[in-house]
């Protein structure tokens, strides 16, 4: 497990040999799956890892960091496409901590919100989402949509994705992997 981020990094340079060249920046829409995998198991072992979580979250960061812009390209692309220009120009990233990522609009015009969720992993890979994101989606799912890429090609600046809608995260498993704990006197 100390060599996860680096098994991450080999995983996508032998997918990438794998598959058909895609152009640079470009997103390919895909179905969601029915199921994925989950790391959180139902026995817990007690045996240690020896993991780097501090370079573990930088890759991390810098992972999704290229993902929302991936995504805010790809909407100011499709927003400009429908004839949207002036909805286009109105398309940005959002500081962390308002519950989503990036602001934009549907073919109608009406503001929406899309949390990015990128991993190099495949389609049944899952991902992770803090409890302010999850209370976002329980406030606003009438505009919210989560685009999960996978399958990040760093080097080409592209990858699949699916895109669920806030109404639909009644289907979604979420188990929590940590937790705050503070002293009640």
């Amino acid at each position: 497990t100390q060599y996860t981020t680096l098994y991450d990094e080999l995983e996508q340079i032998v997918n990438r040999d794998n598959k058909k060249i895609i152009k640079k920046y470009s997103l390919i829409l895909s179905e969601p799956p029915s199921k994925t995998r989950t790391h959180v198991g139902k026995k817990r072992s007690f045996k240690g890892q020896k993991i780097d979580w501090g370079n573990r979250q930088k890759v991390s960061k810098h992972l999704g960091n290229e993902g929302e812009n991936l995504v805010l390209l790809y909407e100011k692309s499709k927003l400009k496409k429908i004839g949207l220009l002036n909805k286009s120009e109105q398309v940005k990233k959002m500081l962390d901590g308002e519950g989503y990522d990036i602001k934009s609009f549907d073919e109608l015009g009406n503001e929406i919100h899309i949390e990015v969720k990128t991993t190099v992993g495949s389609l049944d890979e899952p991902f992770y989402m803090s409890i302010n994101e999850k209370e976002y989606i329980d406030h606003y799912p009438e505009n919210y949509y989560l685009y999960r890429l996978y399958d990040f090609d760093i080097s080409n600046k592209s990858a699949k994705f699916y895109i669920i809608k806030g109404s639909q995260f009644d289907k979604i498993s979420l188990k929590p992997t940590n937790y705050e704990a503070s002293i009640n006197n």
